[in-house]
């Protein structure tokens, strides 16, 4: 019982402990850099615990406006493109934009729509990553065919397949439900409902 009562306690509080510790993680990194700015700029007298965070979220929103002007979405664009020739940090670069760009709820398209596709093995869920034959790289290009993310549980991976249009069936899912689902291998045992 007392076993029992544990791990309950366990499962409760660990994904809390983990979400928290990430979010506080994130918070904390963007306190301290643009806490430092502040500190550098008008000295430590006028800074409160906090107002570095305040500032990022302040930063990040006035930088998506600004990036919506031509003449900075020019600069920007110029900008991006020489960060996406050094070697590395484009690789770093362009994953975390696709990352990003996969959970754009703006994005257009069927895009990140899950998918469940026919197997031999049986039904797999996945998540369509391209959805128009002329974004795929040369030699994939045959006409309705996509692009299809099978996230692997349990696991920071998975792979993706090239699959007729005609072979997935869009699921009624939101996206954060169905990779959850996935992640977890369903062992949850929690009905995953939009």
């Amino acid at each position: 019982m007392i076993k029992n009562t544990f791990w309950r306690g366990v499962k409760a509080t660990l994904p809390l402990l983990i979400t928290f510790a990430v979010v506080i993680w994130i918070f904390s990194v963007i306190e301290a850099f643009f806490g430092g700015i502040f500190k550098e700029m008008f000295g430590p007298s006028y800074y409160f615990k906090g107002l570095g965070s305040l500032l990022g979220l302040v930063f990040i929103f006035c930088f998506g406006i600004l990036v919506n002007l031509w003449i900075i979405q020019g600069i920007y664009n110029y900008g991006e493109s020489l960060v996406k020739r050094i070697p590395v940090i484009k690789n770093i670069y362009n994953s975390l934009e696709d990352l990003m760009g996969f959970f754009d709820p703006t994005r257009k398209g069927q895009s990140g729509v899950p998918v469940l596709i026919e197997t031999s093995l049986g039904q797999v869920i996945g998540f369509v990553t391209i959805d128009n034959s002329e974004q795929l790289p040369d030699g994939l290009s045959q006409p309705d065919l996509i692009a299809v993310y099978i996230p692997l549980s349990y696991q920071i991976g998975g792979m993706t397949v090239f699959i007729h249009k005609s072979q997935v069936k869009e699921m009624n899912m939101p996206v954060d439900k169905a990779m959850s689902f996935v992640l977890t291998a369903g062992m949850t045992g929690q009905k995953q409902v939009g």
